[in-house]
């Protein structure tokens, strides 16, 4: 976690370096940007999606006003504080002295010409680690090693912007496997829950199970530390020690203690409590900022409104992403519709409905109520069906809601006059 807290200092020196397009560059900032460039460890959506890769290296500080920078820098921003802390992570012997492969290198990002070739293969081990960790994190989009779906047209037109949505699929859901990338074992973190259901922990009742996993959940709402990596002992499962213990054990010793979860459960089982974290805290967020928007705030509190409900989009967001995967409405509302044929089937159908509502005299020709009160309802749905007829009504829109304002520039030129008469 330390190495990680680094990475994501040297994150925020690399938003400097940026803003002052190169000039005011920390010497961390510069070694990480070195680093990521020489490396090759940078991967951009749009590498994907539009642009094809090239190996030239900040080529242009014109770059800084490119219409991809915005997002190459939230990319830069994620992706730099994990290749960070992995470095400082892979420990190598250097001239005698153990030290690390972050420290190795120069403010160029370049390792000493004299390294053996243990570290260098160290070097080769961080970098298959760091691509499959992204992969893991935000989506595979490496153009050097694709997902094999996209190679057709359908798989292209779902995975646009959304190629993290199998990796999230899979940090989910995913089957239990072992990854030689990262030397570790990986299981979808939801499939954890049925596992523990369906074993217990150790040698726990379902309902002593129920109880240890809200005591855990309790500790991390006050930030405590877990228990699941714990050793219960074969003969006494009320007898238990931690992992640092059981660590320090004799070999005769530690035959008589097991494990009480594996440890990719274990490294589940917290991802899982920290999301329940994130869920209450921002059902409670949500619900408090919408009590002071509506009790609170007066009349006159413009900017603590706005910023209020500026607060309530990015929490909007962010129960978006954790509830995508139980809440079909939900993953509607992120996804949208990913093949436009879906959208013109919805959309016909809706002008069929209006049609037979109208014929049948179900409901007025004209809409009473609402954004489109006064307008003809059958219209109103061919606007989204022909791209013409949605752009006149686009331009509509917009003509009648400045012309209703009243302190528009089209109501004082057709009502006369100044807009507070």
């Amino acid at each position: 976690m330390k190495d990680l807290m680094f990475g994501y200092r040297v994150a925020m020196e690399g938003s400097g370096k940026a803003i002052t397009m190169g000039y005011g560059a920390t010497p961390n900032a510069k070694k990480a940007r070195s680093a990521m460039d020489r490396l090759d460890l940078m991967k951009k959506t749009k590498h994907e999606i539009i642009e094809k890769k090239s190996k030239k290296v900040n080529s242009s500080k014109l770059q800084t006003i490119s219409p991809w920078n915005f997002m190459e820098r939230g990319e830069y921003f994620n992706q730099t504080p994990l290749a960070v802390a992995l470095l400082r992570a892979t420990k190598v012997t250097y001239n005698g002295e153990e030290t690390n492969l972050w420290e190795l290198m120069d403010e160029n990002g370049k390792l000493p010409e004299d390294v053996s070739n243990e570290i260098k293969d160290s070097l080769n081990q961080f970098k298959a680690k760091f691509d499959r960790t992204v992969a893991r994190a935000h989506g595979n989009y490496d153009p050097e090693s694709p997902l094999s779906w996209g190679n057709t047209i359908g798989g292209r037109l779902l995975k646009t912007f959304r190629t993290w949505m199998p990796q999230a699929y899979y940090t989910r859901f995913g089957v239990e496997r072992a990854s030689a990338a990262t030397g570790t074992v990986e299981k979808g973190r939801w499939k954890s829950w049925a596992s523990i259901y369906k074993d217990g922990i150790g040698e726990r009742t379902r309902m002593q199970t129920f109880g240890f996993i809200s005591k855990q959940l309790i500790k991390k709402l006050w930030g405590g530390k877990t228990d699941f990596d714990y050793y219960y002992h074969i003969d006494n499962p009320s007898q238990t020690i931690t992992e640092e213990d059981y660590n320090n054990l004799s070999v005769d010793e530690k035959v008589n203690f097991e494990r009480a979860l594996s440890k990719v459960d274990a490294a589940n089982m917290r991802a899982n409590l920290t999301e329940l974290y994130f869920i209450g805290a921002s059902i409670i967020s949500f619900t408090l900022l919408t009590a002071l928007i509506k009790d609170v705030f007066g009349d006159d509190d413009d900017e603590m409104k706005y910023g209020a409900r500026f607060l309530l989009n990015i929490i909007g967001r962010v129960q978006t992403d954790l509830f995508m995967w139980i809440s079909p409405m939900e993953m509607e509302r992120l996804i949208k519709n990913p093949v436009p044929l879906t959208s013109l089937i919805v959309d016909l159908s809706e002008l069929l409905n209006a049609s037979i509502d109208v014929l049948t005299g179900a409901k007025p020709r004209k809409i009473k109520y609402g954004s489109y009160a006064r307008e003809d309802r059958i219209y109103r749905q061919l606007e989204d069906v022909f791209p013409a007829l949605n752009a006149v009504g686009t331009f509509r829109s917009l003509g009648k809601s400045t012309y209703k304002n009243d302190d528009g520039y089209w109501y004082k030129i057709f009502k006369g006059g100044d807009s507070e008469d």
